[in-house]
């Protein structure tokens, strides 16, 4: 079952979740001590546990390098999904604000300066 979860989602987040994702996966092949790999499985676990889903876009910002102010980079009502599956695999797209069908080999190009996607381990 799917479960429809609605987030904030900010670059740095989805970032930061990804990295929380990777590291406490590998820290339990790292960790020497029995009872911190028990405890740092029982983390990850926990962690799979409630990000497994499909979470809806609420926002998209972005940091201006030069005046560390948040931005709507892809405009003031941006679509997006993110899903992550219990296999660990993670599938999103991130739609611009405002998109229009396509008409000519310019509007694709333009298009494209407003989508991004992944899927992936």
């Amino acid at each position: 079952m799917v479960l429809a979860k609605h987030i904030s989602l900010h670059i740095k987040s989805v970032i930061a979740v990804c990295a929380v994702s990777v590291l406490t996966a590998a820290v339990p092949a790292c960790a020497q001590d029995t009872k911190e790999a028990t405890s740092t499985s029982a983390g990850t676990a926990n962690l799979k546990k409630n990000i497994v889903g499909v979470w809806g876009l609420v926002s998209y910002k972005v940091e201006d390098k030069e005046t560390g102010k948040m931005i709507d980079a892809m405009g003031s009502s941006p679509r997006g999904r993110v899903i992550f599956t219990p296999d660990g695999w993670v599938a999103f797209n991130l739609e611009g604000s405002d998109r229009q069908p396509a008409k000519t080999d310019a509007d694709r190009a333009h298009l494209m300066k407003t989508l991004v996607a992944y899927i992936g381990p």
